[in-house]
């Protein structure tokens, strides 16, 4: 029995690992490459995303519960026969035989058949790659179940050992993609914004009050409200002023240090609405923070939401709702998202419950916000009670904004 015109898998074309660090390269050159403004223009987050899944390879993956066989009368070369053995010569005499063909089914990238992997055999299995397929052929000019089966079952044994040491590979090197593409962006943006004499995340500075009231917890610095406009631009990208991180992180420890009030003192705010609740929130905020114009940072407009606005725009946004059920905060979220303009707008959600158990409204919120059309993804954050996720605006996917939901209880009216 012999293997016909079949090649050898796992061996012939080149190396694995040379392979895929050529492929991460061709990655990150592609990045240097891309168009500067659209590099700009897109989170950092997405593009990764993309450039990772453009040079993934997909492991390999037999079907073999779909795997079929067939047999075919073929013409073998030979010079003599012994011991029922074919020797081989120039092909001048031929024998009519059988050629049995196994076809297995695979998913992944067919190029990973014919790169060696670190762990190989000096005697590697052979077959033909088509399509989707790998064909495993076997001829013999006197047929015998027992043993072509048995052959089957060893190469393909073979062949499944050699696809464990190929994917662990592909799974490392998969995996390295998405921080390298981070990187390689990360360092492309820094350049691009260099060569323009500007930064990609302008400061929107802070100035917090000397004599900001601790609401049960330390005042942290304070620094002034100052926005820093772009200190150059482009015809297509202009940066944009952002608030800086850990003034996002401050403003909502002095929001949740309000809610210790509104625990402590219960009998003050049974009866209060959104509005009078959030106009506690804002004396607290302002009690923190000092603008340079009017003295006041935050500002309300509308009925239930706390601003930071700076060239007429707004830069910080939180909506103070009442937990009214899954609809209602689905509502809350698209009023929310109405508001927003700029890249990398904070916003938060402040949601009072007042008649629900808390941990039916803690265990539903998840669920509604990634079902959200906006949704792009989850963000760590510390606290039973705190959730964050960053969305889009509704009309552009590469405007991308924070949102923090915070869930406090509120004391009901006596019965």
């Amino acid at each position: 029995m012999f293997r016909g015109e079949d090649t050898v898998l796992f061996y012939g074309r080149g190396d694995l690992a040379a392979t895929l660090g050529e492929n991460e390269r061709r990655m990150q050159a592609d990045i240097e490459e891309y168009d500067g403004n659209k590099l700009l223009n897109t989170p950092e987050d997405d593009l990764a995303a993309y450039f990772s899944e453009q040079y993934e390879f997909v492991e390999l993956a037999l079907k073999e519960d779909a795997i079929t066989a067939d047999q075919t009368e073929t013409m073998i070369p030979i010079d003599r026969i012994r011991d029922g053995r074919f020797l081989y010569s120039d092909g001048a005499r031929q024998v009519k035989g059988t050629k049995f063909s196994y076809f297995v089914p695979f998913e992944g990238h067919a190029e990973l058949f014919r790169l060696r992997p670190n762990s190989y055999s000096l005697n590697p299995p052979k077959g033909t790659v088509r399509g989707s397929e790998l064909v495993l052929n076997f001829v013999t000019h006197q047929p015998d179940a027992a043993q072509i089966k048995a052959e089957f079952g060893s190469q393909l044994q073979q062949i499944r050992t050699l696809i464990r040491s190929v994917n662990s590979a592909v799974i490392d090197a998969n995996k390295r993609l998405r921080p390298r593409a981070q990187q390689a962006i990360q360092q492309r943006r820094q350049a691009l914004l260099t060569a323009q004499n500007t930064v990609s995340d302008l400061g929107f500075p802070l100035r917090r009050r000397t004599d900001a009231v601790r609401t049960f917890a330390p005042p942290a610095v304070r620094r002034n409200v100052k926005p820093a406009p772009p200190a150059a631009s482009s015809e297509v990208y202009k940066p944009e002023p952002a608030l800086p991180t850990e003034e996002y992180e401050h403003i909502l420890s002095v929001i949740e240090n309000m809610a210790v009030v509104l625990e402590r003192s219960p009998s003050s705010f049974r009866t209060m609405g959104e509005e009078d609740l959030r106009q506690h929130f804002l004396v607290q905020l302002n009690g923190h923070y000092e603008g340079t114009a009017t003295g006041e940072t935050f500002n309300a407009a509308g009925k239930t939401d706390i601003l930071i606005r700076h060239e007429g725009k707004n830069l910080f946004i939180a909506e103070c709702k009442f937990w009214k059920g899954p609809k209602k905060f689905q509502e809350a979220i698209d009023q929310l998202l109405s508001y927003t303009c700029w890249r990398d707008t904070k916003t938060a959600i402040v949601l009072f419950n007042r008649d629900t158990a808390l941990s039916t409204v803690l265990s539903k919120i998840p669920d509604e916000l990634r079902s959200h059309a906006c949704f792009k993804r989850h963000l760590a954050v510390a606290g039973e009670t705190r959730f964050r996720v960053v969305m889009h605006r509704p009309s552009d996917p590469s405007r991308e904004l924070i949102v923090t939901v915070q869930v406090f209880d509120v004391p009901g009216a006596e019965k």
